[in-house]
């Protein structure tokens, strides 16, 4: 059975109701009281009643502290986030769910984190997701169905290494979380598109944060991308950017009314210059030392990347990309002119063991491998 209003199994009834009289207390401080709304929960926790209640009461104090029956009318994001921060509500689609549109490309994460706090980001973040919980409830009352998530459409076009940036993970990593924790089965579907190579690498790092059920909902779509939209969403909903005929009432194409495509942040909005970026290891590699770290990597066609010593004239990244079926790649971290301190996370993406080495002065790489069938190319790009 599915777990929903009208397709429950006897277990599955017995539970809703024994979760009912064990949060009767805080029944009146919920969002909303129906079976529709409770099974969420449930669902979340596989019909488990303690931990869905243990879920749903950890919620009640997110609602008070973070002041969610209000934020939408007594709260307004900062400027800054409302006019750099991509994305927005644009329609609805052919079951009544209201579409939620994420634009990653003109995202200027670092910009925004040097101009408001994170506890804005997830105010802002959890204020969007109150606004679509009510768009789904105006839903609801209009076509007399039950319409309780929310498809939404990642436009991962310009994905790229500023977006990878160890603070923006962890900043996105803490709204995924929130949302996984107080917005149970809120998702319908999610479509990304225009995904660029990149994307498996961002993806490594941020699934663990998404639930087992929220993962199975992700779409990666290919080149066909529009003519799939258009069987879950009709054309006169989808903005004509997305293979629509939707249009602003001007006529823009790309609905700016309703989706906000951000841009890089001027630095008038900046609150402060730098970040202070925590990392799990901080070492010192004395003069003909040496530093072995070892990886287990479990995936083609990944990338490892490390960061240059602090104190020395290097390049600021270094990236092995190792393009191989099943081959052991060894690579040295190597002192040889002076203490170096190496600090840096080193996220090893790829399909073998790794170990990386670098001199005090220049970068020097030692690699074996086996089979011979191995590509291996470094660059230096810009910091990111």
């Amino acid at each position: 059975m599915s777990g929903r209003v009208g397709e429950l199994s006897a277990k599955q009834a017995d539970s809703l109701t024994q979760f009912r009289y064990r949060i009767g207390d805080i029944l009146p401080e919920l969002p909303a009281q129906h079976d529709h709304y409770l099974l969420r929960w449930l669902r979340a926790r596989s019909f488990s009643v303690p931990k869905a209640e243990l879920m749903i009461r950890k919620h009640v104090e997110f609602r008070k502290n973070m002041k969610a029956d209000t934020i939408i009318s007594d709260w307004t994001p900062p400027e800054v986030i409302t006019r750099y921060v991509s994305g927005g509500m644009c329609g609805h689609d052919k079951d009544g769910n209201p579409i939620w549109y994420d634009v990653l490309g003109p995202l200027d994460p670092k910009g925004l984190l040097m101009s408001a706090s994170k506890q804005d980001f997830l105010r802002t973040k959890m204020r969007n997701m109150e606004m679509l919980q009510r768009e789904c409830q105006k839903q609801s009352e209009k076509l007399g169905v039950n319409v309780e998530s929310v498809t939404l459409i990642y436009d991962c076009e310009g994905l790229g290494f500023k977006h990878l940036w160890k603070p923006a993970i962890e900043t996105y990593g803490e709204i995924l979380t929130m949302f996984e924790d107080n917005y149970p089965e809120g998702l319908k579907r999610v479509f990304l598109i225009k995904a660029p190579k990149l994307f498996p690498m961002a993806y490594t790092l941020i699934k663990h944060f998404l639930s087992e059920e929220t993962r199975h909902k992700l779409i990666i779509l290919g080149g066909d991308w529009q003519e799939v939209l258009r069987k879950h969403v009709d054309a006169e909903q989808l903005p004509v950017v997305y293979g629509g005929t939707r249009t602003d009432p001007d006529g823009d194409p790309r609905c700016r009314t309703m989706i906000n495509y951000g841009g890089i942040v001027p630095r008038s909005y900046y609150i402060q210059n730098s970040i202070k970026v925590q990392y799990d290891t901080s070492v010192t590699v004395s003069r003909g030392a040496v530093l072995q770290l070892d990886y287990h990597v479990t995936a083609p066609c990944s990338l490892l990347s490390s960061l240059a010593p602090r104190e020395h004239k290097m390049p600021p990244k270094h990236y092995f990309y190792i393009k191989p079926q099943h081959t052991r790649y060894f690579c040295k971290l190597h002192a040889t002119g002076g203490s170096s301190p190496a600090t840096g996370p080193t996220s090893a993406l790829g399909c073998t063991d790794a170990r990386r080495r670098v001199t005090s002065r220049r970068w020097r790489t030692c690699c074996r491998w086996s089979p011979a069938n191995v590509t291996m190319r470094t660059w230096c790009p810009r910091t990111i």
